[in-house]
């Protein structure tokens, strides 16, 4: 199109050409001078129109000249009828030059109105490229030309920083000329900077695209990167400009194998296309049995293999034969006998009878065991273990089928032999670990199982290296069992092992375990009074976790069609994102405003190569380790942590997973961590909405932290009307009832407060705090009122007593009505009271006490549950 386009600024030879065909020359030219509003309209335009003026009339007159001839002649021409046409080189005629505008030469039939933006912006892009230097190199500014010429003689000086700059600069000068591009990718394969050697390749490859070469460069650049996809890309690029050359579907087909199994049936596409025309190619059917093996078609792997085998015996080799073999033994019901024909086949015409290669040599023992043929087995697998050479690293798969194959044939004794070696390994899989433990218990069966697998793991982690991603599952494992087996402080001494310099950063750094074995690690340290360990292995795992479900769950909302906002600015790596740090409604709403872009930034920087439970805060028992994680921080005084915790998994169920009852229970916690912080507000806040529920108003936990908050913000008086609102939304609950008698009897409403205690009496005639209470109500009663103090005292000595029966503590009773008698200067009665409580406490500190008190006489502030005056109201 290009070359077609350059063709037609010609105007001069096109019309001499299309006069060549003309039968009548006179005609012809009135039809080029004259240009008719009659003949316009019916001509079949070509052109375009660019600026008010037409182009390409020459074309025009070509489509019209052959509709009138009737046949194609030479046409003879005298010396005359030459020289009579005009001079098309000079000449300033109208139709070369006429100024039109688009409505007139549309309605002219000049040029559809649907194709007139179509043409200009084909013009303009013709424009762009050859200012870009893009076609045919035109364009390339001079500049750009030097840069790249001084790099050239730089990077064979072997100067290569300063021709890197010079290639750099010339690209800067002309983004698209390719052989700066070119230039860089050479530089940096001279280096060895394999990646950037092929990103700069590809770059020169996509502005030069009718160049196969660079394309295959490309390809095989990407191959060696193992940067798959793009190799098939490249490939495709390929096989557009050389669609007969079959070797480049080969190659994209073997390519396409390493993109997985949904690209399976392409590449089966190439190979059977490339394997008609080379049929005798080993690897493309090696690659093709493979695929149908991977793809579950065992019969088509094997029928593949098996004439390859028998057509091309010269092609086929040893890798042949031990991949029909390989095929032949996973069949449902094989036959061990044409696998051991078919190995003896290999050793007859391959080796002439000499010894087999180590894989063969398996399989055939394989076949031998399942055969019942012992002996021959056995002596394949001990001269295959006395071999030094034969280590687990180099063999681990002829180790893992000789004990599998012993253990689906019920010889434990010969598989633990292998399982043995596999398993001892220092970095062996997990699996074999637990197929070793799982033979050791099959092999000892009379003994306890228990005893075997702790002996099995012990052997294993004396072996493992302490950097292997698996090792605290290990530890873990083995400390469960000796847990089970009682013997807790063993199991402690082995987590101590987590503990070391050497395995604590590399396991948290390997954070790649599952849920269950989550929750197995918790449930061990727990089980073992590791806190601190727990808190260390926990911690950020489970803050990192709880971020990235709710990054999840913005970017699932922000894809919905929530409006974003592209003002925001991009989190960096150290930033936190306050709507994931808090659950305070106003800074959830803003932090809401972030567009998908940011969130997918902000994972990338900050959340890579971390699982995500997805059940962490959804499951009950993952629930209740989070729960335990949070207590334990606050035992620690780590509140900072604790809050952040508390916070985020209450915005999970809110947002991710929304449950009132796990959310409200997480929210007491967030209030505690609140009162520790001397929250008042906040804490006040959270614990609002756990109280108000069924569960929660008769929560002692939850009015507990709202008598500490109470008391924070200046008194119970201070929240009465929030207390009187739910004493009437929740009347038989008995936390609610005391509350609201404490509020009562600190604003001096005696009766009020008395019918509130005795009200909780009511709902609980047997909570002993209910008796303490009102024997204090009492005891500050007598102390205001002078009327009535004698009955006053009578009743708060009665229901002291009732307290310790209620207690079972008669010490406690009798010491806090010793105080009250004492507070009222009624020695006769306190002495005997703390005489008897005597009998129930250490002597020695009660007479120590008691002389204290007696030096400070009625001065002495009221005991427990019973203080006297204005202190006894604040009690």
């Amino acid at each position: 199109g290009e070359e077609r386009e350059d063709d037609e600024d010609d105007v001069e030879d096109q019309i001499g050409r299309f006069l060549d065909y003309a039968e009548d020359i006179p005609t012809a030219l009135k039809d080029l001078t004259g240009l008719s509003m009659e003949v316009a309209q019916n001509m079949s335009m070509g052109g375009y129109l660019h600026g008010g003026k037409v182009r390409n009339l020459s074309q025009t007159v070509q489509g019209k000249l052959r509709k009138t001839r009737s046949s194609r002649r030479e046409l003879s021409q005298s010396p005359e009828q030459v020289e009579a046409l005009p001079d098309f080189s000079d000449s300033e005629s109208d139709y070369q030059e006429d100024e039109w505008d688009d409505a007139q030469a549309e309605a002219m039939g000049l040029t559809p109105a649907a194709n007139r933006r179509a043409e200009k912006r084909r013009h303009s892009n013709k424009l762009k490229r050859l200012q870009a230097g893009k076609s045919k190199g035109y364009g390339m500014p001079e500049q750009a030309v030097e840069m790249l010429g001084s790099g050239n003689m730089m990077y064979v000086a072997g100067n290569y920083q300063e021709a890197e700059k010079m290639f750099m600069d010339c690209i800067r000068q002309a983004p698209s000329f390719p052989d700066a591009y070119s230039s860089l990718s050479r530089l940096y394969e001279e280096t060895g900077d394999a990646m950037k050697s092929m990103n700069f390749l590809m770059a020169a490859a996509f502005f030069t695209k009718k160049d196969a070469e660079i394309w295959k460069d490309c390809a095989r650049k990407s191959r060696e990167n193992l940067a798959h996809r793009q190799a098939v890309f490249c490939y495709n690029q390929v096989i557009r400009r050389e669609k007969d050359v079959p070797q480049w579907r080969r190659e994209r087909g073997l390519t396409m194998v390493n993109l997985g199994l949904t690209h399976y049936k392409k590449a089966l596409v190439d190979l059977r296309e490339y394997n008609k025309v080379a049929p005798d190619d080993s690897e493309v059917v090696e690659c093709m049995a493979r695929v149908y093996d991977e793809m579950s078609n065992i019969d088509e792997a094997i029928q593949i293999m098996d004439s390859f085998i028998k057509g091309h015996p010269e092609q086929a080799g040893l890798t042949s034969f031990n991949i029909l073999a390989e095929l032949l033994m996973k069949k449902d019901n094989p036959d061990w006998h044409q696998i051991v024909e078919l190995i003896n086949k290999a050793r007859r015409e391959y080796l002439h009878g000499s010894q087999l290669p180590i894989e063969l040599e398996s399989k055939e023992a394989v076949a031998f065991i399942n055969m019942d043929k012992k002996e021959l087995s056995d002596e394949i697998a001990s001269r295959f273990l006395e071999n030094p050479m034969h280590t687990v690293e180099a063999y681990e798969d002829v180790f893992k089928l000789f004990a599998e194959s012993y253990r689906a044939s019920g010889m434990h004794e010969a598989a633990l032999v292998f399982y043995e070696r596999l398993a001892c390994y220092p970095w062996s899989v997990a699996s074999h670990w637990k197929s070793y433990v799982e033979v050791c218990n099959l092999v000892n069966q009379s003994s306890d199982s228990l005893v075997e697998e702790i002996s099995a793991w012990k052997k294993i982690l004396e072996h493992a290296s302490k950097h292997h991603p698996n090792y605290v599952d290990a530890v873990v494992e083995l400390a469960d069992l000796l847990t089970q087996h009682g013997d807790t402080s063993e199991a402690m001494q082995f987590l101590d092992i987590l503990q070391d310099e050497e395995v604590r950063p590399y396991a948290v750094e390997n954070w790649t375990v599952d849920e269950m074995t989550y929750l197995k690690r918790a449930k061990v340290f727990i089980a073992c009074q590791k806190d601190q360990l727990y808190v260390q292995y926990f911690l950020n795992p489970v803050i990192k976790s709880l971020r990235l479900i709710l990054l999840h769950a913005e970017i699932s909302k922000t894809r919905k069609g929530r409006k974003s906002h592209g003002d925001e600015a991009l989190p960096s790596a150290g930033d936190d994102l306050v709507v994931w740090e808090t659950s305070d409604e106003k800074r959830r709403k803003r932090g809401t405003d972030v567009d998908a872009f940011a969130i997918d930034h902000a994972i990338s920087l900050q959340m890579a190569d971390v699982p995500v439970f997805e059940n962490l805060v959804r499951d009950r028992k993952n629930f209740d380790t989070i729960l335990h994680l949070v207590k334990i921080l606050l035992e620690m005084d780590a509140v900072a942590d604790a809050f952040m915790v508390c916070d985020l998994t209450v915005t999970v169920l809110a947002r991710k997973h929304p449950n009132k009852e796990r959310r409200d229970l997480m929210k007491i916690q967030l209030a505690e961590c609140c009162c520790r912080m001397r929250d008042w507000s906040n804490a006040l806040k959270h614990i609002k909405g756990p109280a108000d529920t069924p569960a929660g108003s008769v929560s002692p936990q939850v009015w507990n932290i709202f008598t500490k908050i109470a008391i924070g913000v200046g008194g119970v008086r201070q929240t009465s009307k929030y207390i009187t609102s739910m004493r009437k939304k929740y009347p038989h609950s008995l936390p609610i009832a005391l509350m609201n008698g404490h509020a009562k009897l600190q604003a001096n409403e005696y009766g009020a407060a008395l019918g509130e205690y005795l009200d909780a009496h009511r709902i609980n005639p047997d909570e002993p705090l209910v008796k303490l209470c009102i024997s204090n109500l009492f005891t500050n009663f007598a102390c205001d009122s002078k009327h009535c103090r004698d009955l006053a005292l009578v009743h708060a000595f009665a229901w002291m007593q009732e307290y310790g029966r209620a207690t079972g503590n008669a010490a406690e009773a009798a010491y806090n009505a010793g105080r009250i008698a004492q507070q009222f200067s009624m020695q006769h009665l306190a002495l005997p009271l703390y005489r008897e409580s005597l009998h129930h406490l250490d002597a020695q500190r009660v007479e120590e006490e008691m002389a204290e008190l007696m030096d400070a006489g009625t001065r002495g502030k009221g005991g427990r549950g019973g203080r006297g005056g204005k202190d006894g109201k604040d009690g």
